[in-house]
């Protein structure tokens, strides 16, 4: 359905469009990085990938306009991936199929991808637009923020090797919970512990054929000790083995499902 290409501004819908025809879940992103440095260069502007995974587009400034401030925009590029019971849709293969209805722009039987894709189409149609006068422009499309889970590394996000893990994601969300139902900690913290929450279970809770649960992408174990073992370099700790069902994983992400409920 492309009739939200017809809505106005027109420049911005029809880059929501486009990105909506790209599968550009949390935790895959090859497709949405490709479409990007491709439309950047299509609109001839700079762009690329940097290590995180974000994506830069830069536009210079229009002739006489240079020594003015330069701006960032800013939106993040992935989608969380939510679907109705009886969809079919698969996130990592399948368009998002949009529908106006009335004043709303809805998806069919899915989550939209407006948050942040709105954002992003923004930030597109300024990069394309010819007419504008302005000064240095650099648009920022950020890498994997809706899983709202904690990378291995957390001062290294997507570096080769590293990974979104899930004891220490789930030790957050379930703290973070707590403290908030305890008064502790400001109510409004609960909204970043529910997005690891969910996130968590998004990219690594799966039900194997026989109806048991499966939790992935725990750290076995890490520490430090000594230069000829545990030398907390990078390549160590993107070696630990990583595993599924251990205990230091379904442990908090069980406890942080039982804040989860007691928040109903």
């Amino acid at each position: 359905m492309t009739e939200i290409k017809n809505l106005k501004p027109e420049c911005v819908w029809r880059n929501f469009h486009a990105l909506t025809q790209v599968p550009r879940p949390s935790g895959h992103r090859d497709k949405i990085q490709q479409f990007l440095l491709d439309f950047a260069a299509k609109a001839g502007v700079e762009a690329f990938k940097d290590e995180a995974g974000n994506i830069v587009m830069r536009k210079p400034a229009t002739p006489g306009m240079e020594n003015r401030k330069g701006v960032i925009m800013q939106a993040h590029m992935d989608m969380v991936p939510q679907k109705s019971k009886d969809s079919a849709h698969n996130f990592e293969t399948d368009p998002i199929e949009t529908w106006i209805d009335g004043e709303w722009v809805k998806a069919k039987g899915t989550t939209l991808g407006a948050d942040n894709g709105m954002g992003v189409a923004a930030i597109l149609a300024v990069m394309e637009d010819k007419t504008l006068v302005h000064g240095p422009v650099e648009g920022l499309i950020t890498a994997d923020e809706e899983t709202g889970m904690f990378w291995q590394v957390m001062d290294h996000p997507g570096v080769e090797g590293n990974y979104l893990e899930t004891s220490g994601t789930a030790l957050f969300a379930y703290a973070v919970l707590k403290g908030v139902r305890l008064g502790y900690l400001p109510k409004r913290m609960a909204a970043w512990a529910e997005k690891a929450f969910y996130g968590t279970c998004d990219k690594y809770l799966s039900k194997n054929p026989d109806g048991s649960l499966q939790l992935d992408g725990i750290c076995l174990v890490a520490g430090l000790g000594g230069k000829d073992h545990r030398d907390g370099s990078l390549a160590y700790y993107f070696s630990e083995p990583v595993v599924c069902n251990d205990a230091k994983g379904v442990g908090p992400l069980v406890l942080a499902y039982t804040e989860m409920i007691a928040r109903k």
